[in-house]
């Protein structure tokens, strides 16, 4: 820490969160078209508009039949028409009759149930039922059994699959309101830093935080609209972020320079551009020296440069801020199970959220922590499907102990 910096205490990580949240004002909806819909978070409930189905209709090809009078068990019926999908018919079925239907098609006033066609044989007009059986489905879908007109069929907060745009077209909706996509600026800094083309000379590294983050962003459905990187020099680092347009971002991830080193810039930059820093530091591990920043509605994240502390911290902090900026419903990913495997190299006097594999084992989810070699191990998550919660001054982990982790 610089001497002359204020310091704000580090926070726990869920004292954190609700600091971070306080801050988020929702972005604008919009209206989008359904091929725009994907990934995008329903701004209002999506009622349907009328019964569904709209009518009774056939759940196979066969022959919707009416019931014989009372007393009779006969199990032949007289072919009277034929109701093909999209059609409306035109009679009424009598006792003892019955219509050749299609699936998909209305169910003909008098009928009750529909003998399947591999179920059926017919010779003439004269329809013989096969296997007879008092216990056997109508197959008949009824009017208003999936919903009834006015049920939400899709909630507010839904982030939007393939099978809710298909489910708005049905109810009618073909422009949904949905939230404006966050827009992001990200800065990389470091000198040591090269495109991901080039051939590291000594002491450089490739740039994968700028594909990580734009990644991880289009994933909840951000946008990287500015990217750039600087040197670790001040003038540099202030002068760039200085031409970044004023309202062309909605979030600024500011990758290294967040510690309180003599070539970390971060806190600088974010003074330069008028943002508030709200928080300094997080009691975790990876990713301690965090930093939030506001100026207005604009959110600003300093991370630290190493990438696994920067995939932690944006799926800690990060994600559920641009999920708040849309109205997405809260999601909660925090399972718990048994441990696989012992480990012994989980000392911190931090708590820690270590890369891990979880998968289903025959008592229920067993969770394995993979291996770790620091905060710059980013081949630790080839493998990893969840984060590890660690409490502080945890000494070893047992085989069979019970563990939480974060689905990611």
């Amino acid at each position: 820490m610089r001497a002359d910096t204020p310091s704000i205490p580090p926070h726990s990580d869920s004292e954190t969160l609700r600091l971070l949240l306080d801050h988020v004002t929702p972005l604008p909806a919009v209206a989008v078209t359904l091929d725009q819909a994907l990934g995008r978070v329903l701004r209002r409930d999506a009622h349907c508009d009328s019964d569904q189905p709209a009518f009774d209709r056939s759940a196979m090809d066969g022959y919707a039949i009416a019931p014989h009078p009372s007393g009779l068990t006969a199990t032949t019926y007289t072919l009277s028409g034929e109701v093909l999908t999209g059609q409306t018919p035109a009679f009424t079925l009598q006792p003892g009759q019955c219509a050749r239907v299609f699936t998909g098609a209305m169910i003909p006033p008098g009928a009750v149930r529909v003998i399947k066609q591999e179920d059926s044989k017919i010779h003439g007009v004269t329809v013989h039922e096969l296997h007879p059986d008092p216990n056997a489905p109508t197959h008949i879908r009824y009017r208003g059994e999936d919903c009834k007109a006015g049920d939400i069929m899709i909630p507010a907060g839904q982030i939007l699959h393939p099978s809710h745009v298909s489910i708005l077209a049905s109810i009618g909706i073909t422009d949904p309101l949905v939230s404006r996509k966050p827009r992001v600026a990200h800065i990389v800094s470091g000198s040591e830093i090269v495109h991901p083309l080039k051939t590291p000379g000594p002491g450089q590294i490739r740039d994968s935080n700028s594909h990580l983050l734009a990644a991880l962003c289009a994933e909840i459905g951000a946008s990287v609209r500015h990217r750039a990187h600087t040197i670790d020099d001040e003038a540099q680092t202030l002068d760039l972020v200085a031409s970044l347009p004023d309202r062309g971002y909605d979030i600024l991830l500011f990758s290294g320079g967040s510690g309180a080193g003599s070539y970390d810039f971060c806190r600088a930059a974010f003074a330069k551009l008028g943002f508030t820093l709200r928080l300094e530091g997080v009691a975790l591990r990876p990713g301690k020296p965090l930093l939030f920043a506001t100026r207005g509605s604009q959110l600003a994240f300093g991370l630290p440069g190493n990438p696994l502390s920067h995939f932690v911290l944006f799926q800690l902090f990060v994600r559920p801020v641009i999920r708040a900026l849309q109205k997405a419903a809260p999601e909660n990913r925090e399972m718990t199970g048994l441990l696989a495997v012992d480990a012994t190299d989980v000392h911190s006097p931090l708590k820690t959220y270590r890369p891990a594999c979880w998968y289903s084992g025959e008592s229920g989810p067993l969770i394995e922590p993979l291996p770790w070699n620091g905060s710059g191990h980013l081949a630790s998550l080839s493998r990893a499907n969840a984060l590890l919660i660690i409490p502080p001054h945890t000494e070893s982990l047992k085989r069979g102990d019970r563990a939480t982790w974060l689905a990611i």
